[in-house]
């Protein structure tokens, strides 16, 4: 059972790579939904977790949490079990493929199981967002410290140690002193099985919990954000924010983006050990977005008046892209490298550098959209795309665009169009994939971003 909690753990509603969801139920006897990192051992993990937890950005009115706990060995963040996603909301901001369960089938906490506490005040905990600042939005809010809770009762420490990463688990773990929904708070990193004390809820004066009865007994390394360089960073727009927890957790990639390097036979550059390396990941964690689209998508259609590459382009033909699955023509001033690489997700960032700035182009992304990729899902996937804050539009059943030639961009205006869309990248002939274009460019080269976005859609047909 999860430790001094202001919840009862009723069942697993599901599970995805790096965590679980389970129902529950408060001592208001409203109904939870609770997401539990297991890969918690992974300080990227963890920060990517709380990052995603504390995002404004969300289908639902109000706070984005009842209760969590970002300090425990594997964290948790309990969320209203309303109409909409619940805390699974979590794993699908991060690009994980959450498998939920038949209700009545999931797992059961052990009916012996009690909470254990320990004695003295609980450590200040750390729960900091992890998203690079961009130069269109404001920074963020300056974190505040909690007020000391109350201590709880004494009780012998628990000599479980902290966890291991690894396929998800049906039980829950022990955890730390969870807080209720406000600004993240800051402090030392806890290395020792964190401390628990009395939980407290969003609003009011912070009570000790009552002793109640559980109605469900069943027989059954802190990373720091990449600062931006003092140079154009800002023409990498996007990149910067969707990339920047990678970044910082791994270390700058170190891309071979100048036009005389060497190529590969199928025109793409070889990424260094450092990016084969974060490739060979289990996943790769996306912080949420700075500034998302505005929902819903207002009626429209594909642009026909958007150019098309012609004959007598010259332009290079990309073939046998690793986790893509189509053909991809792109300028012949351009070039591809592989940007990241995880279970269901590829990143390449395409375009025109110069020097360790690209001038034009930006990311394409494609990832798996299993369970028959309902429509639900692709909204949930959509929303969870950096789109400069700009209104997308429908261009058919399966996709959307938002673009503007007003982006300001280190002082510069620009061009910018992201283009998210869902096709049929199987053998069964059902929607399975989703398709992901955000790039920008001087807005004399609007042009070059459209072609290769029309490329994209009659290839993927979308």
């Amino acid at each position: 059972m999860l430790a001094n909690t202001p919840f009862r753990i009723i069942e697993v509603l599901g599970s995805c790579q790096v965590g679980t969801v389970w129902s529950a139920v408060d001592v208001q006897g409203r109904p939870l939904t609770v997401a539990v990192l297991t890969a918690g051992n992974d300080a990227r993990w963890r920060d990517a977790f709380a990052a995603a937890a504390n995002s404004p950005d969300q289908p639902r009115p109000g706070p984005p949490f009842l209760y969590a706990d970002f300090t425990a060995a594997e964290p948790w963040v309990a969320c209203p079990a309303d109409d909409g996603p619940g805390a699974e909301r979590i794993f699908l901001s991060l690009g994980q493929q959450y498998r939920p369960v038949a209700p009545g089938t999931g797992e059961t906490p052990a009916a012996n199981a009690a909470p254990t506490a320990v004695d003295g005040p609980p450590a200040d905990g750390t729960a900091d967002a992890i998203i690079a600042p961009g130069p269109w939005t404001t920074p963020p809010q300056q974190p505040v410290s909690p007020s000391p809770s109350h201590p709880g009762p004494a009780a012998d420490r628990p000599t479980s140690g902290g966890p291991v990463s690894g396929p998800p688990v049906s039980s829950p773990p022990v955890s730390g002193q969870p807080f209720a929904y406000g600004s993240p708070v800051s402090g030392p990193p806890v290395s020792s099985p964190p401390i628990s004390g009395q939980p407290f809820a969003h609003g009011g004066p912070r009570t000790p919990m009552p002793d109640m009865e559980d109605p469900f007994t069943s027989p059954v390394r802190r990373i720091q954000p990449v600062p931006p360089k003092p140079r154009r960073t800002g023409r990498w727009i996007t990149i910067a924010v969707v990339i920047g927890v990678l970044v910082a957790g791994s270390g700058a990639f170190a891309w071979q983006w100048a036009l005389g390097g060497d190529e590969s036979p199928e025109g793409v550059l070889q990424p260094t050990a450092a990016a084969e390396s974060a490739s060979a990941s289990a996943s790769v964690p996306v912080p949420p977005p700075r500034a998302p689209g505005i929902e819903p998508p207002k009626a429209g259609e594909w642009p026909g008046a958007w150019p098309r590459f012609t004959p007598t382009d010259r332009i290079r033909t990309l073939t046998g892209l690793e986790g893509v699955g189509f053909t991809l023509k792109i300028p012949m001033s351009w070039q591809c490298v592989l940007d990241g690489r995880g279970a269901g997700f590829t990143r390449y960032r395409c375009g025109l550098a110069a020097g360790d700035d690209l001038q034009t182009g930006g990311e394409l992304i494609v990832r798996d959209c299993p369970d028959g990729c309902p429509k639900d899902r692709q909204t949930t996937m959509r929303q969870a795309e950096e789109a400069w804050g700009l209104q997308w539009i429908g261009a058919g059943p399966t996709a959307a665009y938002a673009e503007s030639s007003t982006l300001q961009i280190d002082g510069e205006q620009q061009y910018g169009l992201v283009v998210v869309a869902f096709w049929r990248g199987g053998s069964e002939g059902a929607i399975d994939r989703q398709v992901v274009l955000r790039m920008t460019a001087p807005v004399d080269g609007a042009g070059q971003l459209r072609r290769v976005a029309n490329y994209v859609r009659d290839t993927t047909l979308f």
